[in-house]
């Protein structure tokens, strides 16, 4: 493929993103001014609120066998040469299947994620226990795919302390990133609804951060659905791309996910700025 191709794929991939971040923007403010909540009785409904739970624990079934079954598989052909795990990896994936033990589940009013509570109410803490919660099985298998390749990969190639460091600063800066979204597009669009109702959780946010950091430690390129490469630097593009397109519906949130890569860059760019 020549480079006048990559470097249009390239283009394209970056101003899907950039698009579909304005279009969401403008969807999410439409008609949002003639909103109006109670900052007390959502305050109220938030500390005290006990449904709904997550994550939600199935009985074991043949579709939950299917879900290991992926996990398994994308561990297998993931690793990119790595021989195991490394530990720090596994205790990763450990601290995002402890929640799962619990039968009763957690309140997501009271540990998701959620702008309105962070920024008014200082509930800092949201920016790590939603990070750690997934909505059902499915959600925590897709990012335990994606933790256990970018995770594996990049711990091997930094060593356990540098990879703690950095989950640990990709984490709280994609949430972050999420919320300030959220502030923003409330100020900026009148997006209520997006600000006081929307609670999300999930490691999303923390896995595209990742993939960002990895990728840039690779050399090569990277498939997109086996149509075009690109380079691997700008395979997270691609995958928000997929992914969006595949799984576009109001469970996926596309600006947790886009906090994830700025995340990434950042940790990455930042570095590299101050030297």
């Amino acid at each position: 493929m020549s480079h006048r191709r990559t470097e249009e794929t390239e283009l394209i991939l970056v101003l899907w993103a950039a698009i579909k971040g304005v279009q969401q923007f403008v969807n999410t403010a439409d008609g949002a001014a003639q909103q109006h909540f109670d900052r007390r009785e959502l305050l109220r409904q938030y500390q005290e609120g006990t449904q709904p739970k997550v994550p939600t624990t199935p009985q074991p079934t043949q579709e939950s066998a299917l879900l290991v079954l992926k996990l398994w598989l994308s561990i297998e052909n993931g690793l990119g040469g790595i021989p195991e795990i490394p530990n720090g990896t596994k205790l990763l994936m450990a601290a995002n299947c402890l929640p799962f033990l619990n039968r009763t589940g957690f309140s997501l009013p009271l540990f998701g994620h959620q702008p309105f509570m962070i920024w008014e109410h200082q509930q800092l803490y949201r920016l790590v226990t939603s990070t750690f919660l997934h909505s059902d099985l499915k959600h925590l298998v897709a990012n335990l795919g994606s933790l256990v390749q970018s995770g594996s990969w990049l711990e091997a190639k930094s060593g356990v302390t540098k990879f703690a460091a950095s989950v640990t600063s990709l984490g709280l800066a994609a949430s972050f990133l999420d919320a300030l979204y959220s502030r923003i597009s409330y100020q900026r669009l009148g997006d209520k609804q997006g600000y006081f109702l929307q609670t999300s959780v999930g490691a999303s946010g923390l896995c595209f951060g990742l993939q960002v950091v990895a990728d840039y430690t690779r050399q090569g390129a990277a498939s997109v659905m086996n149509l075009t490469a690109i380079p691997v630097r700008f395979s997270c593009w691609s995958n928000l791309v997929v992914t969006q397109a595949l799984l576009s519906c109001d469970h996926v949130s596309f600006k947790g996910h886009l906090s994830g890569i700025l995340a990434g860059l950042l940790h990455v760019f930042l570095p590299k700025a101050g030297s």
